[in-house]
């Protein structure tokens, strides 16, 4: 095998809130492993791209522990449940993380309602109960709610998992197009639910080389789905052990479910409920000045181009949706959306959000935060 001795890794900013994604020299610890895997099936040979003073002078001994490359507020709140002094629980780990990063943690929390006067809430004490990601854990709890809780656990799924649509270099343009197509301008949370309820619905109605042939036509992986639907029945699960949920409601013909799923067709509460549970995370969209072109009929407006169109977040300014966004090459807002809500911020040549959906103003004065 060859190594270059390189690794990408992820490392989060905390001034900034943006995890990056970056090109770094790899662990000696590292290279070692990989040394390894030469010889795991038969001998074989390693070739090492780079220089013994390189490997004693710029690698590490081993790989930087992940407390202090990740956000913290979901390690913070597990904390809270069991101790008050957060900062100083954290403080005796063995590699302790940046004093500026669990404090900005804490921020967080007290900005998404887990915590108030330095306590935990209601809210907190469910969302230490669900194993799941912060956000996805409180848009779960809004969602039962506000009578929308298929649509939140399955989206609370796709972001556990990953996107259905597959994006290889070969069909990465049809890939986006097809998503586009179940996206209706919502954005893509909303996109990829869609089409993981369009799969329920042929499965319950096609035969599975059907199905399996829909999928390809659409570019959606089947595993991926298999893979979400999957995780909906586990989070269903865990919502109903912490006594969040009734134990009847996974009957499609019981009462409970009905009420638990009353608005399941109303978009504008999706969104609103989406934005409050990613609450700060949210963008301005910057629109460029209105021009006219003129017609027969009068001046008309004219939708601007998207490149014109700019982005900026609370924490580090100027942002960009990232390519396979279904809002990527967006020239216009139906609804006047003015903001974006966004579940990850990355940093690679730009500052991208991913996992976009468009959010009016009403939506965000109205999102229970």
């Amino acid at each position: 095998m060859v190594d270059t001795g390189r690794v990408k890794e992820t490392s989060y900013d905390p001034s900034s809130g943006i995890v990056k994604l970056l090109e770094t020299w790899a662990s000696r610890a590292a290279c070692k492993q990989r040394r390894g895997r030469a010889g795991r099936v038969r001998a074989g040979s390693c070739w090492k791209l780079y220089t013994r003073n390189a490997e004693n002078n710029k690698m590490a001994e081993r790989p930087e522990p992940e407390l202090k490359r990740v956000p913290l507020e979901q390690t913070c709140l597990a904390v809270k449940a069991m101790e008050d002094d957060v900062c100083g629980f954290l403080a005796g780990a063995l590699t302790p993380p940046d004093t500026m990063a669990v404090e900005g943690a804490m921020k967080l929390l007290e900005h998404m309602g887990a915590i108030a006067d330095d306590d935990l809430t209601a809210l907190g004490r469910h969302l230490v109960l669900i194993p799941a990601d912060l956000r996805c854990s409180k848009l779960m709890v809004y969602g039962a709610i506000f009578g929308c809780l298929d649509v939140a656990v399955t989206i609370a799924s796709i972001l556990t998992t990953r996107s259905p649509f597959t994006n290889t270099p070969a069909t990465r343009d049809a890939s986006k197009l097809a998503r586009t197509s179940f996206a209706h301008g919502q954005g893509d949370l909303l996109a990829d639910y869609h089409a993981h309820q369009e799969w329920l619905r042929l499965r319950q109605t096609t035969s599975v080389r059907d199905v399996k042939r829909w999928c390809e036509e659409n570019h959606l992986s089947h595993h991926t789905l298999l893979d979400i639907s999957s995780n909906r029945a586990q989070y269903i699960s865990s919502l109903k052990e912490t006594g969040f949920l009734p134990l009847s409601s996974s009957s499609s013909s019981s009462s409970d479910f009905v009420r638990l799923n009353q608005n399941h067709e109303n978009a504008v509460l999706h969104r609103a409920l989406i934005a409050a549970a990613f609450n700060p995370q949210i963008a301005r969209i910057a629109l460029p000045e209105q021009r006219f072109a003129g017609s027969s009929s009068g001046a008309l407006a004219v939708d601007p181009e998207a490149r014109t169109i700019k982005y900026y977040t609370h924490s580090s300014g100027r942002a960009f949706v990232h390519p396979s966004s279904t809002l990527f090459n967006a020239t216009g807002f139906t609804g006047d959306a003015r903001f974006l809500s966004y579940f990850s911020k990355v940093e690679s040549n730009k500052v991208y959000l991913r996992d976009v959906t468009r959010t009016p103003p009403s939506l965000i004065l109205i999102s229970p935060c």
